[in-house]
């Protein structure tokens, strides 16, 4: 289907970017720095089985039905419990047999019980990317559905109340348009309204004649039972360009980040370069200015692919940014209220393909991130949780502590992760970290289920969750024989387990 064809495209623009998804091969024993929580040598010890120093409850569950679940947004709740939405595979069956994509929220308590969950949606596909808890205890979701119009995709609200109940949804058509619109980031305002961004391909002409319709960011503000207020879109000359993020600013007005793409004029369409785009907007979304970042030459083929994933505005007025910058590092950026560019980092081993996920300014002026960084050259094991045999990734947790200046102060590797792309992980009151992600369930060595579950984990303070089972990468289930065969050390694991082709960029 065509949403699923442009998700998959997504997620391998995410994989090329990245470089976290890779085939794994064989551990080292030298060249490899880092700390695994489930390795086999020295450099890679088993972890600590009770985590006997640590004072963090660890926990990790796994959650979904047959078909496919994805998680795409987290937030902790002031119980000390945790909400997350994504999409579910529940639907309707359409013509060629497949399940409909409804919206997913589901809530757990502080240990990962499930408390209740909700679907949302109607006839067609309808997916959800951002989640935020509202004042009065319940949440706003956005997101994209196609279940509600004849022709094309519209931008998505969803309101619930505390307990995932539908208050209300509405839908919009940017530009009066019928192509794809897509809510990416939504949030309250001060005055109990949302503000939302996201990516329209209903506004504008088509680049090289019917190929491809230009991608513009657009703006979205509405009153506290969702009806439309305002809608401003925003470009940049020619390219193409998503929002990805928005807030309210402290002066009532608004700043969103997310990309450009450049493309090559005389070329079939190839992305030559791909910079940070952030814009700052009065109350009433007109543009007061707007600025690109990025390291790289963006006038090289192949150079410049610069990617932003969140931002925060500090306490000086300006703001702090995190991504990846064209190095494959973690890109750090701090800009003054009026956009200006004061320092940019780009942070880590160019061997060690690594990525900001969540910055926050900390309460002595500094920045703490959480990302994650991929280990060249490392044979992934397995995990089992809730008997679900899950593969570990070649990446894992990253969380650095910087200076107001973004010189490192701290950094600790944790855990592995369980897909190359994370979702924004939290920390938690306790010192603890909380992650989502998608996981495909691995049956055995060369088989896997033809399915996708949401992996939780409330990490410790290290990073690591304690009292895993991990089995070598042949384990076999439902009863794990932990096998030492010559034919594992060079298991090629299945592409399509590494590559999920529906996972959603944002």
């Amino acid at each position: 289907m065509k949403n699923l064809a442009i998700f998959f495209l997504l997620f391998i623009s995410i994989a090329l970017i990245s470089g976290c998804v890779q085939q794994p091969s064989k551990l080292k024993d030298s060249e490899t720095p880092g700390y695994a929580s489930s390795g086999t040598t020295g450099k890679y010890p088993e972890q600590n089985p009770d985590c006997a120093n640590s004072g963090v409850k660890t926990w990790a569950k796994v959650f979904g039905g047959p078909g496919f679940d994805y998680a795409t947004s987290l937030q902790q709740t002031p119980d000390g419990g945790y909400v997350v939405t994504g999409l579910l595979n529940s639907g309707p069956t359409d013509s060629t047999g497949e399940k409909q994509y409804d919206v997913l929220l589901f809530k757990v308590d502080m240990d990962g019980n499930k408390v209740w969950e909700k679907s949302y949606g109607g006839n067609e596909n309808d997916f959800a990317f951002s989640l935020q808890q509202t004042a009065d205890g319940g949440y706003i979701i956005g997101g994209e559905t196609r279940s509600f119009e004849d022709k094309g995709a519209n931008a998505y609200l969803i309101k619930t109340d505390a307990d995932g109940n539908l208050q209300w949804n509405r839908t919009f058509d940017m530009c009066g348009g019928n192509e794809s619109d897509r809510v990416l980031s939504v949030r309250q305002t001060s005055d109990g309204g949302y503000i939302s961004a996201g990516v329209t391909f209903s506004c504008s002409q088509k680049l090289w004649g019917e190929q491809l319709p230009w991608d513009d960011s657009f703006l979205l503000k509405t009153d506290a039972n969702g009806n439309m207020l305002w809608e401003r879109i925003f470009g940049w000359k020619e390219n193409i360009d998503q929002a990805l993020s928005v807030q309210q600013t402290s002066d009532g007005g608004f700043v969103a980040i997310g990309y450009i793409h450049y493309y090559d004029p005389n070329g079939p369409i190839y992305i030559y370069g791909r910079d940070i785009y952030l814009v700052k907007t009065d109350k009433d979304g007109n543009i007061l200015w707007n600025k690109t970042f990025g390291i790289g030459n963006k006038t090289s083929l192949g150079n410049g692919l610069n990617n932003a994933e969140v931002l925060q505005q500090t306490s000086d007025g300006g703001y702090v940014v995190a991504g990846q910058g064209a190095d494959r590092r973690l890109y750090l950026l701090k800009a003054d209220a009026n956009g200006n560019k004061v320092w940019e980092k780009s942070i880590g081993d160019l061997n060690l393909h690594s990525r900001g996920y969540s910055v926050k300014e900390t309460t002595d002026g500094g920045y703490f991130i959480i990302g994650a960084r991929c280990i060249p050259d490392y044979e992934p094991r397995t995990i089992i949780v809730d008997s679900n045999v899950i593969l570990e990734h070649p990446c894992e947790f990253y969380f650095l502590k910087t200076d107001a200046n973004g010189n490192i102060v701290s950094e600790m590797s944790g855990g592995r992760t369980f897909n190359g792309v994370l979702w924004p992980g939290q920390q938690t009151p306790d010192g603890g970290y909380i992650i989502v992600e998608t996981v495909f369930p691995r049956v055995s060595a060369t088989q896997y289920a033809k399915t996708t579950d949401i992996l939780m984990m409330k990490l410790n303070e290290n990073g690591v969750v304690c009292n895993l089972t991990y089995g070598q990468p042949c384990t076999l289930v439902p009863e794990p024989e932990w096998i030492n065969n010559p034919a594992c050390k060079n298991l090629i694991y299945d592409e399509e387990y590494i590559h999920n082709p529906y996972l959603p960029e944002r």
